[in-house]
């Protein structure tokens, strides 16, 4: 056994995860716009590991018909094997008031805003602060919940309950598809 294949599980993961939405909206920010409300979601949820951290960042797209102060993400679980996984509870995040025009998205450097199209609004979740007495969005440790074994045609739910500024209360329900792959060392600063 190598010295890396010893450390499998230790200094990183065994196994690495790519989750993709099922009819995930588009990532980039001119095809959202020119597709409209095509997808009709207002939240896109997207997971992403750095390096040898076992655990994923959660990433919050918002794409909406107004421009909201905050949102209040009441509950959030993944559902897989039957069973619940409550992912996070009761977080507000205040959302940046500033809105741009998307035609300037080219020379947009500043993205701590919205972007417009006088239709539309969309931004990104990084972005926004944890409000007073809040915590920002947590990481998901999956292989937790799918358990260690190299498993193929995982797929899972994603339930979240959430309300801006204090209005109406929605659910939104996403479906994952995830594929497994042998997790390797990354070396640091590459």
């Amino acid at each position: 056994m190598s010295a890396e294949g010893f450390f499998a599980g230790i200094l990183y993961p065994k196994i690495v995860y790519d989750i993709k939405q099922k009819n995930q909206p588009p990532l980039s920010i001119k095809k959202r716009f020119a597709n409209g409300s095509e997808y009709g979601q207002e939240l896109l949820f997207t997971f992403r590991r750095a390096g040898n951290n076992f655990k994923y960042r959660i990433y919050l797209d918002v794409f909406t018909r107004k421009a909201y102060s905050g949102i209040l993400i009441k509950k959030m679980w993944v559902t897989y094997g039957g069973k619940e996984y409550q992912v996070l509870k009761d977080i507000s995040l205040a959302i940046p008031e500033k809105v741009v025009s998307v035609e300037a998205i080219d020379k947009h450097t500043n993205k701590d805003e919205w972007l417009s199209n006088g239709e539309f609004y969309f931004t990104q979740g990084i972005y926004m602060r944890p409000r007073q007495g809040s915590k920002g969005l947590p990481k998901i440790n999956f292989q937790k919940i799918f358990g260690s074994g190299k498993k193929q045609g995982i797929t899972f739910t994603l339930t979240c309950i959430y309300q801006f500024d204090g209005g109406t209360e929605k659910t939104i329900k996403a479906e994952y598809d995830v594929s497994c792959f042998d997790g390797r060392y990354i070396p640091p600063f590459f």
